[in-house]
C-alpha cells in the first residue's frame, strides 16, 4: 500500500546573499515525506538541512519551487494562512528555547495561550502532556532546575500542545549525552507510534537515523544526494557523503590501520562479509564443513538498523588453497557482500566500498 506524502518539495531552492556572493543553501530539491513516518535529514554543518526544515513552516521563504504540507501549497500562503499552518506544526530545538522565567507548566501552556484556548482546557492539556513525557512532578519547576533531557522533554510537550500533525526536530539530541539521547529518541518513537505524528528529524548523527528513522535523505551542499529506506541506504550507500556518515555510525568495517594490525596476528586470508537481514544469521562452522580449512572471526560487529540486524564480520580463512576458495565462495552465497583482502603475504587492495549493488527491492526483501 502506498502511503501518501504529507510534505512535498518540488524544485525547491533557497539562496542567501553572502556579501558579493550567493549561497544556495537548498538547491533544487525534490523530496517527499510520507504521512506517519519518522523521516531523517542528515548532513554535515552547512549542508542545508536546517534551512530545509525551516522552509516547511515558512520560517524561511523559498526563492524557487513549491512546497505542499498536508494538502496546502504553503509557498502561496499569506500571513493568516501561515499562522494556521504553524499551529499544525510543532518544533523542537537543540537548545530547548524554553522561557527561563516561566515554570515547566507555563512553558507547555504558552502555545495554548496564544491560541486563546480556555483556561480549564489549557490546564487539562498541560497535565496530560506532562504525564505523557514523564514530568508531572516537575510542573512547578523552572528550566534552570532541570537536566538537559528534562528540558528537551518540556520542549517536546510544548511542541505537542496544539496537537500538531507534524513535528520538526532540529538537532533535538545534539546537546544531550548518549543515554539521554536514547531516552528522547524513544519518546519520539512513542509520539510517532501512539499519536500518529509525522516527524522530520534533522541531525548530523547517522546513529540517530539508524535508531529511530524509517527513511532518510542525505544532504550535501544544499542538494539531496541520496534518499530512501534507512536499511537500504545503510546496506547499499551509493554516495561518498553517505558512506562517510555510515562509517561514523557503524564502525564495524576495519580501517586500513586495523587491517594492518590484524595481519600481524592473523597471516591467513582476510575476508570482510557484510551481513544483510536474512533472518538466518551466519553459521561460521557451516562454511568449513567437509573442507580442509578453518574460519574464525577476527573483527566486526552486528547492530540494528531500523529494527533489523545489520553488520559486518572480518574472518581469517586458512587451509588448503582450493578449500579456502570454497569457503569464500560459500560466504559469498550467504552474506550481503564479500570483500577479499588477501593474505599478509599477498594482500589485496581494500575495496570495501566497491561492492555489488542490489536493487532496493532485493535489499528490502532480505
Amino acid at each position: 500500500m502506498t502511503v501518501e506524502p504529507i510534505i512535498t518539495f518540488r524544485g525547491v531552492t533557497k539562496i542567501f546573499a553572502t556579501g558579493k556572493d550567493q549561497l544556495r543553501a537548498v538547491d533544487d530539491v525534490d523530496l517527499d515525506v510520507r504521512r506517519g513516518e519518522i523521516f531523517g535529514v542528515v548532513g554535515y554543518s552547512g549542508a542545508g538541512k536546517s534551512t530545509l526544515v525551516r522552509l516547511i513552516n515558512m520560517l524561511e521563504r523559498v526563492d524557487a519551487g513549491t512546497i505542499d504540507v498536508d494538502g496546502r501549497r504553503v509557498t502561496d500562503l499569506d500571513e493568516r494562512g501561515l499562522r494556521a499552518l504553524r499551529a499544525d506544526i510543532g518544533m523542537i530545538f537543540q537548545q530547548f528555547n524554553l522561557f527561563g522565567g516561566r515554570t515547566v507548566a507555563r512553558n507547555v501552556e504558552y502555545p495554548l495561550r496564544l491560541a486563546k484556548v480556555p483556561k480549564a482546557q489549557r490546564r487539562a492539556r498541560v497535565a496530560e502532556l506532562l504525564e505523557f513525557v514523564g514530568l508531572s512532578d516537575k510542573a512547578r519547576r523552572y528550566p534552570a532546575q532541570l537536566s538537559g533531557g528534562q528540558k528537551q522533554r518540556v520542549g517536546i510537550a510544548r511542541a505537542l500542545a496544539t496537537s500538531p500533525n507534524i513535528l520538526l526536530a532540529d538537532e533535538a539530541t545534539s546537546a544531550l549525552d548518549p543515554e539521554t539521547t536514547r531516552d528522547v529518541l524513544n519518546l519520539l518513537r512513542r509520539i510517532n507510534r501512539e499519536l500518529g505524528v509525522t516527524i522530520v528529524l534533522i541531525t548530523h548523527e547517522m546513529s540517530v537515523v539508524q535508531y529511530v528513522c524509517h527513511r532518510v535523505a542525505v544532504m550535501e551542499r544544499g542538494k539531496v544526494v541520496e534518499h530512501g529506506d534507512v536499511y537500504t541506504v545503510f546496506a547499499n550507500p551509493r554516495e561518498t557523503a553517505t558512506r562517510r556518515f555510515i562509517q561514523t555510525a557503524l564502525n564495524y568495517r576495519p580501517s586500513p590501520e586495523i587491517v594492518a594490525r590484524v595481519r600481524e596476528r592473523h597471516p591467513g586470508r582476510l575476508v570482510v562479509a557484510s551481513l544483510a537481514d536474512t533472518g538466518a544469521g551466519l553459521d561460521v562452522s557451516a562454511l568449513t564443513s567437509g573442507l580442509d580449512a578453518s574460519a574464525s572471526v577476527v573483527f566486526g560487529g552486528v547492530t540494528q538498523v531500523a529494527d533489523r540486524p545489520f553488520g559486518s564480520l572480518t574472518l581469517e580463512v586458512a587451509g588448503a588453497p582450493a578449500d579456502v576458495d570454497e569457503v569464500v565462495a560459500r560466504l559469498g552465497r550467504v552474506a550481503g557482500a564479500v570483500v577479499d583482502l588477501g593474505t599478509a603475504a599477498n594482500p589485496l587492495p581494500d575495496v570495501r566500498w566497491v561492492e555489488p549493488r542490489d536493487s532496493e527491492d532485493e535489499v528490502a526483501t532480505r
